[in-house]
């Protein structure tokens, strides 16, 4: 199983390494903690980062669904929404041993 602090940890930096990008994670935002919240450059844009971690490889895409569920539910983009950024992409991957799957959907 993949240890999702593990992975923040592990995709934080490569995030960051966008000059003008502000990277948070496992930030508070909404009605819970975002794995990580992404503030590109563009005063517009925003991304969503929903990680998940599952046992059975055919779990793969309902566990996507639920993160962009979660990440909906739980009003993850407040904080990007109250910074001005409307432009929000949300992104919901889960992994199983090393392999992922990635979802985005616009919100």
């Amino acid at each position: 199983m993949v240890n999702i602090p593990w992975m923040r940890i592990c995709l934080s930096p490569v995030c960051r390494h966008y000059p003008g990008w502000v990277v948070k994670s496992n930030r508070e935002s909404g009605d819970g903690f975002a794995d990580i919240l992404l503030k590109p450059k563009n005063p517009d844009a925003g991304i969503i980062v929903e990680l998940k971690d599952v046992r059975s490889l055919h779990d793969l895409n309902q566990v996507c669904e639920r993160a962009l569920e979660q990440i909906k539910d739980r009003r993850y983009d407040t904080e990007l929404r109250e910074d001005g950024r409307n432009d929000i992409l949300a992104y919901g991957i889960a992994f199983c041993r090393k392999r992922c799957k990635v979802v985005v959907e616009k919100l």
